[in-house]
């Protein structure tokens, strides 16, 4: 769900710290003293006395007999719509159970979305605005399309940058590693993506989700005032890029 740039300099931090990265290699084997693993066709193995397997997470449906109830599943997953119903109509399914975005907040919004509807509100679940945080140092945040998704949906975007390197209070803080990159469409400016990679990132992609969520355009943004020194400034200076060609500080 990343934006490729920002994972390519993510990729460049760990190396230069020493991590050697493995894509596309399948782990065949743990024992007490090593990893195997398969990569491009050969065997592989590190000796090693710690091993952190991470393998991600999926819905977990125990207890409910989904056949039986005739509610529907995908992949392992019980289908809902945008209003959360399942296939039967009495019946609504919210958090890692639906299998669509796999996060605490996601699964507090739906489960808002679902009692609305209960209680004969209309209201619908927009995914494609959802923040998603990556807790490394500096942290990771994004939200909405990446550069190559947009570019494969709308063909010609605007993308804006800001390196943490111009930044006051990045400097002041001695962190200056990473980068604030948005994507906007060319007609109307409006926001289809944004990409943090620094320092206080999960926290300022807030106000990506309420600019996105009120359809606010790239030159709303940067037209709004910030306060100085910020981190949150990086945000209103690659909205400058984006609509207006160049960032002021950069």
């Amino acid at each position: 769900m990343v934006d490729k740039e920002i994972t390519d300099m993510v990729t460049k931090q760990l190396e230069t710290m020493g991590i050697e990265i493995h894509t596309s290699a399948k782990v065949t084997e743990i024992t007490d003293e090593a990893v195997v693993y398969e990569e491009d066709g050969t065997e592989h193995k590190i000796n090693t006395k710690i091993v952190l397997m991470s393998v991600g997470r999926g819905p977990r449906l125990d207890g409910i007999d989904t056949k039986k109830l005739g509610i529907k599943t995908e992949r392992g997953a019980i289908i809902t719509d945008e209003h959360m119903r399942t296939s039967i109509d009495s019946i609504y399914a919210i958090g890692d159970v639906n299998g669509k975005s796999m996060l605490a907040h996601t699964a507090s919004a739906e489960g808002i979305v679902a009692v609305e509807n209960i209680c004969g509100i209309d209201s619908s679940m927009d995914y494609g605005i959802i923040p998603s945080a990556i807790y490394i140092e500096p942290e990771i945040a994004s939200i909405g399309m990446t550069e190559e998704q947009a570019r494969e949906k709308y063909g010609e975007v605007s993308v804006g940058k800001f390196p943490l390197m111009a930044n006051g209070k990045a400097k002041a803080s001695g962190e200056e590693r990473g980068i604030v990159k948005v994507i906007t469409d060319l007609k109307y400016g409006e926001i289809l993506g944004a990409h943090l990679y620094c320092i206080h990132a999960t926290d300022m992609i807030a106000e990506m989700a309420a600019a996105m969520k009120l359809e606010a355009t790239a030159g709303e943004i940067a037209h709004t005032v910030h306060p100085h020194p910020t981190i949150s400034e990086t945000i209103m200076e690659a909205m400058h890029a984006a609509a207006d060609g160049s960032a002021i500080n950069f």
